[in-house]
């Protein structure tokens, strides 16, 4: 199927083993080790961006340009997800949740407020020769050479065989353009000035930047001219058949634009967090991975045992540290139920071990008890702190003044899973960016 292509070039196995590890002797590692400089989580090659398959005009330049705030592909992304932002990269669904929308990408913090200017460019050389307003990614395909993201074509020199071998004919063929638009010199060098491939005639056009004549009216004589429109415009799609292609549903990829950009907030405002952890347990190396994507984790070893004034130790280590957000777990949500109010600093815990313990622990004074941001989840099939007992010591003992959150899980045990863990983070979280419980 021809959707096939986004994966392979997406997967290609020299970029995936360059992003993982260093190696100067592979071609590719120039391009890539530009954008690790970049401090970026490394972006998926670009295969084009359009509809391949049904668009009668196909534009091939060197490589495609790294930005580091649009919201772009990476490794983590669905596959589903991926093959959309290629094939629908410009199909308008509104300025919300459109890849782009008037040539203008979407970033993750917004919509940027300029357009690319290089697209800009290729859509005029587009009505240029169909002699009407075009549509991005459906009268027109862009692809190119070398298919990692850099700038000013760092890394193309030495990338550029290779991409060329693995891919560039396959893209050609695969494509029902009428024709092929070569823009800039290292496209031109790689089709070698063909006048046609696979059927298809070439035309060569200089890059935008380029300091020459650059409009078809200027680079081809009015017969050569005449020849193309008529190509153009004989192949007007009347319907697109995108059935090849592997792609989401509308409201999905709706739906994952919005998460994407709540993520950046979530980025934007990161959090210092105090984790403390239950008896005889500690923080695991998965619930702290979970824990750094919303900021700094600072996680304590807490001898229950040989200090019954962990509340007011932890309070004096702690409170001119800046601290965010508390999580605890167990006695660490007994602790950090109380500590978050000495501290006034929002919290989640989970399981509390309030209303008993197995070990002594005493419970400072609290003076000014304000602090209405504290979320407790309590786990049905708990047999170490008895739900029922938990729930009743809260209702008996909520100050009027606070505004504190109870979740019940039906299938949640004492010990909290890491898929359950995650859900529960990533929801508490996204209610601190958007201010509200839900």
């Amino acid at each position: 199927m021809k959707y096939n292509i986004i994966q392979e070039i997406t997967n290609c196995t020299h970029f995936c083993k360059l992003g993982k590890q260093d190696d100067n002797k592979n071609c590719c590692s120039k391009i890539i080790d530009f954008q690790k400089s970049k401090k970026i989580e490394i972006q998926l090659p670009e295969p084009f961006s359009g509809d391949l398959y049904n668009a009668p005009i196909l534009f091939i330049s060197s490589n495609p340009s790294l930005s580091r705030v649009e919201i772009y592909p990476t490794e983590s992304w669905p596959k589903k997800m991926i093959n959309d932002f290629f094939v629908n990269r410009f199909e308008n669904r509104g300025e919300e949740a459109s890849w782009v929308f008037n040539n203008r990408v979407l970033n993750k913090n917004g919509r940027d407020l300029k357009s690319v200017k290089y697209w800009t460019s290729i859509n005029k050389r587009a009505e240029e020769i169909l002699e009407r307003k075009a549509i991005a990614g459906r009268d027109y395909c862009i692809t190119e050479v070398v298919h990692c993201k850099s700038w000013n074509e760092i890394g193309v020199e030495s990338a550029k065989e290779q991409c060329k071998s693995l891919f560039l004919e396959n893209l050609i063929s695969s494509s029902n353009a009428k024709v092929i638009i070569a823009i800039g010199v290292v496209a031109q060098k790689m089709l070698n000035f063909e006048k046609e491939l696979f059927g298809k005639p070439i035309y060569y056009l200089p890059h935008p930047n380029a300091f020459k004549a650059k409009t078809f009216e200027k680079v081809f004589n009015s017969e050569e001219l005449d020849l193309l429109k008529k190509l153009v415009k004989s192949s007007v799609i009347k319907e697109r058949d995108i059935s090849v292609y592997d792609l989401p549903t509308e409201g999905e990829v709706k739906s994952f634009i919005k998460n994407e950009l709540q993520k950046e907030k979530i980025n934007q405002k990161k959090k210092i967090i105090l984790y403390l952890h239950g008896l005889d347990s500690k923080l695991s190396p998965e619930k702290r991975e979970i824990l750094e994507v919303f900021g700094e984790v600072i996680a304590p070893d807490i001898d229950y045992y040989n200090n019954t004034n962990t509340i007011d130790l932890l309070f004096n280590e702690f409170k001119d540290q800046g601290i965010d957000v508390i999580i605890g777990s167990s006695m660490g949500g007994f602790a950090g139920y109380y500590l978050s109010k000495l501290m006034n600093t929002t919290s989640l815990l989970f399981n509390t071990a309030l209303p008993f313990r197995s070990i002594e622990q005493l419970v400072p004074q609290i003076i000014n008890d304000l602090n209405n941001s504290i979320t407790i989840i309590i786990g049905n099939k708990d047999t170490i702190v008895n739900p029922r007992d938990n729930i009743n010591y809260l209702l008996n003992n909520i100050s009027p003044d606070n505004n504190i959150r109870i979740q019940i899980i039906n299938k949640l045990e004492h010990q909290i899973s890491v898929a359950i863990f995650k859900i529960e983070i990533e929801n508490f979280f996204k209610s601190i960016i958007s201010k509200t419980y839900v």
